[in-house]
């Protein structure tokens, strides 16, 4: 029996030692995920009816109680756009682009809610028509909240990154006398819509004119009043499918 248990005992110290000893098991590889690419939709055929895809990573920021669908298959100038904003909201203003043989049904907008100009809320929205399931949808929205001092915002639409679709020009105005607010360039798309310009302006006024972007902006010297600046800058900026370039600079006394 003493043998026995010398003989167990050995093979226990044999077995510590070969776990303890030697080389580890590698550890598996850790898992990868790996993301979808997104794909930047192509030209359309030229007599054919441009299809929108749903966004895959939309920049859609609307109240929680707003609409982000409307189930009607209705032209774009039948829709009721007070069914696009959210309750209690009023359309200040409106836009609408008819289906044609290249370009997608859209319509963009731009709504207050709340009686009070200083404690109102302000919102942006981009709509577009589909071929299934929901008809319309909202494809890109911004929302000011009361907090950000947002008075209003204006728009205006036009082509200005060479895809013949029309892109929008935002303004959320802030007041002041320097006229400050927030300028957004949005760029639209089949199915999709994207912001590529943002900039934050006091004294600076921004317009589509042929297909660019014209900045005018008062540059004042030491002493000069608000009110009268001693010149302008005029800039005209292009973009490139990637980025802003600038094409024109000019100086103007005031």
């Amino acid at each position: 029996m003493p043998a026995m248990r010398r003989l167990a005992a050995s093979t226990i110290l044999v077995v510590l030692a070969s776990s303890c000893g030697g080389e580890s098991a590698p550890l598996p590889s850790p898992s990868r995920t790996i993301e979808p690419t997104a794909t930047t939709p192509g030209p359309t055929p030229t007599g054919t009816v441009a299809t929108p895809t749903p966004p895959t990573s939309p920049a859609i920021d609307v109240p929680v109680d707003a609409p982000t669908t409307y189930g009607r298959r209705l032209a774009s100038d039948e829709v009721p756009v007070a069914d696009l904003v959210p309750p209690g909201a009023e359309v200040t203003t409106a836009w609408r682009l008819p289906p044609t043989t290249d370009q997608v049904p859209q319509i963009a907008l731009a709504w207050t809610r709340g009686l009070d100009p200083f404690s109102a809320e302000h919102g942006f929205e981009v709509w577009q028509q589909f071929p299934d399931k929901p008809p319309w949808r909202v494809v890109y929205a911004f929302t000011d909240p009361p907090a950000e001092g947002v008075f209003g915002v204006r728009f205006d639409v036009g082509d200005v990154t060479g895809d013949a679709i029309p892109d929008v020009l935002t303004f959320e105005d802030k007041g002041g006398s320097g006229g400050c607010g927030v300028w957004r360039v949005v760029e639209a798309g089949i199915g999709v819509a994207t912001p590529v310009l943002r900039r934050s302006t006091c004294d600076t006024q921004f317009e589509i004119a042929s297909g660019t972007i014209r900045i005018r902006a008062a540059e004042y010297e030491p002493g000069d009043s608000h009110c009268c600046p001693s010149r302008f800058r005029i800039t005209t900026i292009r973009w490139d499918g990637t980025a802003w370039t600038v094409i024109a600079r000019v100086v103007t006394s005031a």
